[in-house]
């Protein structure tokens, strides 16, 4: 969620196939180019005991994945 309250999901390719119950893997190159650089995100990551971990992510961190994302393609 960004700080302006944009919500976008990305979906964990492990859900039901995970080598070990604590790992997740999310493909994030679709949403990033969404996420305006001016703003910080907050990822929300679901753990085993049923609640969230959230990580907060400064709009410096946001920026660089996007400039990953564009120098990948």
């Amino acid at each position: 969620m960004t700080v302006a309250g944009k919500l976008l999901s990305a979906s964990n390719a492990y859900a039901l196939t995970a080598p070990v119950p604590n790992l997740g893997k999310y493909n994030l190159t679709d949403i990033l180019p969404k996420l305006p650089t001016i703003d910080a995100l907050k990822l929300y990551v679901p753990v085993s005991s049923g609640q969230q971990l959230v990580l907060n992510i400064s709009n410096t961190v946001v920026t660089e994945w996007q400039w990953l994302v564009t120098d990948i393609d």
